[in-house]
């Protein structure tokens, strides 16, 4: 009998690339009027959130890193707390975690407003959940306190900085303090860390100037210099009103970074129509291996930005038929780097 060919060796292959999908929502601040709802809504059973989310909280469901600016601490130090100086029940950080949010922003204007008390308390709430990202606090003990995410083999870092804290300090030197967008000496450090341990570096700026939609030059000189040192993709909060989308290019060495410069109110009690219509920023983040040897590179991929409108009489809902071109999110893929 002939003699049988023997079975060939399959040829090695590069793996497959990989994608991780990102959506980052804007500013989760949560009124007075939000959380006399809520209680009313519980029947003397402390807080139910759900209502204010319940038309969008499954848009959630397809991705793997989801960010939300908790702008208002939650904390049970003290009882909730309205404007100027916001105080608000567990009940809500549950309800985040609930929606799937993974990636807690809590460098804001409203971060002190509670005091070092407030803070601590907060930051223990937050530290009791696994596989979520909280940061925002930091104490320069920077190796420990820069936060990760490891999703579908990709490592992300999470930095948060802010412009404004209302005037409020923190005399308490043991209690971790915000850092200032202006503060580029730290903010240089911190990306140097989290560059040399993460695949890509995101930061949240919270900044600018309240209920405009006009970018401020603070904010493009704090971006270009985030993009000098390093960080992928910035998104920015605090004018409580949407502003553009952009990529900027690193004149010397060619960096990329995808800007969002505001995605206004995730949710709030502000009324005038600017404040009601917020937006999502989402993006994949691709891993591409580029040998056998599994030596891969990362890339942010496919930016688009859709839009949400929520008050406080109605529950969030994501908004496609404002005009006929926002049908589907809004595409900057094809934008060029300035």
């Amino acid at each position: 009998e002939p003699t049988p060919e023997p079975t060939p060796t399959p040829e090695p292959t590069i793996k497959p690339a990989e994608t991780t999908k990102f959506i980052g929502v804007g500013d989760n601040l949560i009124h007075g009027m939000l959380y006399l709802q809520a209680a009313n809504r519980a029947n003397g059973n402390g807080y139910d959130f759900e209502y204010a989310y319940e038309n969008i909280e499954h848009y959630f469901d397809d991705f793997d890193i989801k960010f939300i600016n908790q702008e208002t601490l939650v904390n049970d130090a003290y009882g909730p707390a309205t404007y100027p100086q916001f105080s608000t029940p567990l009940e809500m950080g549950y309800q985040v975690l609930d929606m799937g949010f993974n990636a807690i922003g809590m460098s804001n204007n409203h971060s002190y407003d509670m005091g070092a008390k407030g803070i601590r308390s907060s930051l223990d709430f937050w530290s009791q959940f696994d596989d979520i990202a909280y940061f925002g606090f930091y104490t320069g003990d920077d190796e420990n306190e820069i936060k990760y995410l490891d999703v579908n083999g990709v490592k992300v870092a999470f930095l948060a900085y802010t412009r404004w804290t209302n005037g409020l300090s923190i005399a308490d030197e043991s209690c971790p303090k915000i850092v200032f967008t202006y503060d580029y000496e730290t903010i240089e450090r911190q990306v140097k860390i989290a560059k040399e341990n993460a695949d890509i570096v995101i930061a949240s700026c919270h900044w600018g100037y309240e209920e405009t939609n006009q970018i401020i030059d603070e904010q493009k000189e704090c971006a270009m210099k985030l993009n000098e040192f390093g960080v992928d993709a910035i998104i920015g909060t605090h004018p409580h009103v949407i502003q553009t989308v952009e990529w900027i290019e690193n004149p010397e060495n060619g960096h990329k970074t995808i800007v969002c410069y505001s995605l206004g109110n995730f949710i709030s009690a502000q009324s005038s129509a600017n404040t009601m219509l917020g937006g999502m920023f989402q993006f994949d983040i691709v891993k591409t291996y580029t040998d056998l040897d599994d030596n891969y590179t990362v890339a942010i991929e496919n930016p688009k930005f859709c839009y949400s409108q929520a008050s406080a009489s109605s529950s969030v809902e994501l908004i496609f038929e404002l005009m006929s071109f926002m049908k589907e999110p809004v595409d900057f893929s094809e934008l060029e780097a300035t």
